[in-house]
Formats: C-alpha cells, structure tokens, sequence
C-alpha cells in the first residue's frame, strides 16, 4: 500500500511521510481539478488570511487513532487501535528476548509498565509445568 501511495512522489529525506496539511493541500486541488462548472470571481480565494486553526504538520497519536476507529467501522470490521501494535511487539520481545529487553525497546522507565505492554508467556509456563510435573 506504501508503495502505491508513494508512487510518483518526491519527498526529502527530512519531510514527513504523512502530513495533514500536505494531503488537506491535495484534496483541495483534486477538488479544484474535478470541478465542472466555473469559479465564481467571489470565490476564487476564500482562503483567510490568518485562520485561528489549520492543518498541523503531522498527525498526533489521538488522531491517527480516531482514523482507525473510523475506518474500522466504515469497513465494518472489528476495531482495532494502533497501540495493539506496540502491546504485540512487546509481547514479541519479551518472549525472545525477556521482560528486561522488552522494558529497553519500549522505551519505560519501570519494569511494571514493560509488563503491563508485553504478556506473559504462557505457552513456556506450559512447556516448565509439564517438565517438572
């Protein structure tokens, strides 16, 4: 999907991959491009000169997330929120790698927040209470 989104774009290597005022930016000008009928003169800017509030440069952790819950439940699938992504990588670290690795690629300063993010692994509590009876 990245790669059909990126498709015929330059970015630098310093801008963002997503920005709301870059795609707001673009919405408008494929709306401008779709029109039909022309422009009134009185409508031709309308754009203020200095707005109270616009399109920041990127998006924030709450908005990115009220995206995915609306496209969920556009799709009509189960929701599903962006931080199930850093609660499976912690869960993936700390089966590889142990509750303290997991605790340094999350990035927390206390080991209890680290297992809170990454669950336990059962399936080795399993494997150790077979073996010992």
């Amino acid at each position: 999907m990245l790669v059909d989104y990126l498709r015929g774009r330059s970015l630098a290597p310093e801008e963002l991959l997503f920005s709301p005022r870059r795609q707001r930016e673009e919405q408008l000008a494929r709306m401008r491009a779709e029109r039909k009928s022309p422009v009134q003169p009185s409508q031709t800017c309308r754009a203020k000169k200095k707005p109270k509030k616009g399109s920041g440069e990127r998006y924030t952790p709450t908005a990115i997330c009220r995206a995915v819950v609306l496209a969920c439940t556009r799709a009509k699938v189960d929701h599903w929120f962006p931080y199930q992504l850093r609660h499976a990588f912690g869960t993936r670290v700390r089966k590889e790698a142990g509750l303290e690795a997991a605790q340094a690629m999350l990035g927390h300063a206390r080991m209890d927040m680290s297992e809170h993010y990454a669950e336990k692994n059962m399936e080795l509590a399993a494997t150790i209470a077979a073996k010992l009876g």
